[in-house]
């Protein structure tokens, strides 16, 4: 029985996609450094599903470039780039409707500027708890903040599931023996279209999912997909 839904934030309820490579080419240029190719799927798939700390060590192997991006970072005004954000479709209108029935939470390798966030978008008026990279001490592919989001609503991770948009969402609720059902409105800019597996099985009955590998195109499929795993 599925008692609460945890979402991952960009790519699922957010959409900020259109931003993250223009972001890290902008804050890269900042210090000097050449930009990053936006042809490299790889590249893509690392800024979009990892945390800035991972991106930098993937992108940025120098310490004393990464300490003159982390201070840069450190100047900025989360507020400044949270405009510029947009909502996935019909992201609220969902949260509304499960928050009935289900306990609901966010888990995100985001960090710092989350709070910002939460509070632009009004999330608080409808998840119980927020983790982010900030929280645990690995994020993911890591269960660890999946586990905690969890353990802060007093439920085995068993009885919690987990909607996120890349490979790394997937293996993290693997990892967390958490089912996951994978989200995608636009399953081109995503391998994440492949997922649609985990611990708990089958993703979704066919009538309720459509898209690549049992992946959701809308938001919308999630409320009828959870009655029909829960039996109503």
């Amino acid at each position: 029985m599925i008692k609460a839904v945890i979402f991952d934030c960009d790519g699922t309820i957010v959409d900020s996609r259109h931003l993250m490579i223009p972001f890290y080419n902008w804050l890269f240029a900042e210090v000097g450094l050449a930009p990053i190719d936006e042809t490299n799927e790889e590249a893509v798939d690392i800024c979009l599903s990892l945390p800035d700390g991972d991106v930098l060590d993937h992108f940025v192997p120098d310490p004393a470039d990464q300490l003159r991006i982390r201070k840069r970072l450190s100047q900025l005004d989360p507020a400044d780039f949270i405009e510029d954000l947009r909502l996935e479709p019909h992201a609220l209108e969902v949260l509304e409707e499960l928050r009935l029935d289900y306990r609901l939470a966010i888990a995100t390798n985001r960090g710092h500027d989350m709070s910002a966030l939460v509070r632009h978008f009004g999330f608080d008026d409808f998840v119980e708890t927020v983790v982010t990279a900030r929280d645990v001490a690995n994020p993911k592919p890591s269960p660890d903040m999946l586990v905690l989001a969890a353990e802060r609503m007093g439920i085995p991770p068993a009885e919690a599931l987990y909607i996120g948009d890349t490979d790394v969402d997937g293996q993290a609720a693997e990892a967390a023996g958490m089912e996951f059902v994978c989200y995608r409105r636009d399953p081109e800019q995503t391998s994440a279209a492949r997922l649609g597996r985990s611990a708990g099985g089958a993703v979704a009955p066919d009538s309720h999912l459509s898209g690549p590998a049992d992946c959701l195109g809308d938001l919308r499929q999630l409320p009828p997909y959870l009655r029909a795993r829960n039996g109503h």
